[in-house]
């Protein structure tokens, strides 16, 4: 990551929204409701982050409250770019793709959708440029500073141990997919059927190559704590030597052999997650005190 230049990250798991609307159509008609720093809030900005907040389960919420958050969400596009981070369009087209893909709809669907909660996707994309923003001048801030102290860390990675949530599941699984060519639906009764007549993996994947059109892809090694929750919870409840019902993939139809499976407690990674924890328990402690710094040296000016 660099400073002074068009930022490139991505957000782990993401549902934020970012910028200004000065540019939106419609947006000259409305009035201002406060400037921050000689930047306009208008009516129309108010408005939308009410309507997004609707369709994220903040119904509710007082017109004070959004004009706040909208105060602050200029408040951290300015700190981090007086820090030196640029953030560009590009880098907000590719939050909401990877957001589109997460809803399994292309960035058009993604947009429509938007639309049909009356969300002007400007307003959207404002809200996760502030976001972004404020993740990046947060890291700035933090770095250099401690996590917190050994005895915080050593009593979370003690009771992650006593809980049992410092174990995992290490399976060795090969991927078989069904190519889809035409009728997905009749791929898919075919998968299903493939799957009923699979004994073991010592046979079965065998019997899965010499069917036309399926790839059997070569064995991998992967842990609980490294792939996601439903992938996770689909591999637990599938008996070694099965395969996975099958699903639609970027590949086709898609099952999951689970070849293997075997628990251990990964000690390294329950003491990392536990230090991870304290940092964050202390970044949430200093954000307030950092955002009402900036607004203590900001210029807002209500209308």
């Amino acid at each position: 990551m660099m400073h002074d230049t068009t930022v490139r990250a991505g957000l782990g798991t993401v549902l934020g929204f970012a910028a200004l609307l000065a540019a939106v159509p419609g947006a000259q008609a409305q009035g201002v409701v406060v400037f921050v720093n000689g930047d306009p809030i208008t009516t129309y900005d108010v408005e939308q982050r009410a309507k997004i907040y609707a369709v994220t389960g903040r119904r509710g919420a007082s017109r004070q409250s959004v004009v706040q958050e909208l105060i602050d969400d200029r408040l951290k596009i300015i700190e981090a770019r007086r820090i030196g981070y640029r953030i560009g369009d590009n880098d907000i087209d590719e939050q909401m793709t990877r957001m589109a893909r997460a809803n399994n709809q292309t960035m058009y669907e993604f947009q429509q959708r938007l639309s049909k909660g009356g969300i002007d996707p400007n307003a959207y994309r404002a809200k996760l440029k502030a976001e972004y923003s404020w993740d990046l001048a947060l890291s700035h801030r933090q770095k250099g500073q401690t996590g917190g102290s050994n005895a915080e860390v050593d009593a979370i990675y003690q009771k992650k141990l006593a809980d049992g949530s410092a174990k995992v599941t290490d399976y060795v699984v090969n991927s078989v997919v069904f190519v889809v060519s035409g009728n997905a639906g009749a791929r898919q009764r075919e998968a299903a059927a493939a799957r009923g007549r699979f004994k073991n993996c010592e046979t079965g994947l065998d019997e899965m190559r010499k069917i036309t059109d399926v790839a059997v892809k070569a064995p991998v090694k992967r842990s609980s704590n490294q792939i996601s929750a439903q992938l996770n919870a689909i591999l637990q409840k599938t008996p070694v030597n099965q395969l996975t019902p099958p699903f639609p993939s970027d590949q086709g139809i898609e099952m999951i052999a689970v070849c293997e499976k075997s628990e251990r407690v990964d000690t390294a990674s329950a003491r990392s997650k536990a230090e991870e924890e304290v940092a964050a328990k202390k970044r949430t402690a200093g954000t307030d005190e950092y955002i009402k710094s900036l607004r203590s040296k900001a210029l807002i000016q209500y209308r």
